[in-house]
């Protein structure tokens, strides 16, 4: 395959990709950046300012993402739900 071609397929967002993403918040990126690149398409005039955008909102998502699933850890742990067996 032609090396043009390759490179031209790439998602305008593919240069945002982290290429080796070795920790959890790294790989949360790379699956959350398609989403956000659809969401805004045109809203943006350039790929600078997606970039500006991309960088407070996936931070923002992911340290959501960590709180909500901490608050739900400890709701699970301080209030464990009681299961109703049938006899």
């Amino acid at each position: 395959m032609d090396k043009k071609k390759v490179l031209e397929t790439k998602p305008p967002y593919h240069s945002f990709l982290f290429q080796n993403p070795h920790t959890e918040r790294l790989a949360y990126y790379n699956e959350i950046i398609h989403v956000l690149f659809e969401e805004t398409a045109g809203e943006f005039r350039s790929l600078e300012r997606f970039h500006n955008y991309l960088i407070i909102q996936r931070r923002w998502m992911y340290d959501t993402s960590k709180e909500v699933s901490h608050l739900v850890l400890l709701l699970t742990v301080c209030n464990p739900v009681k299961t109703m067996v049938k006899t």
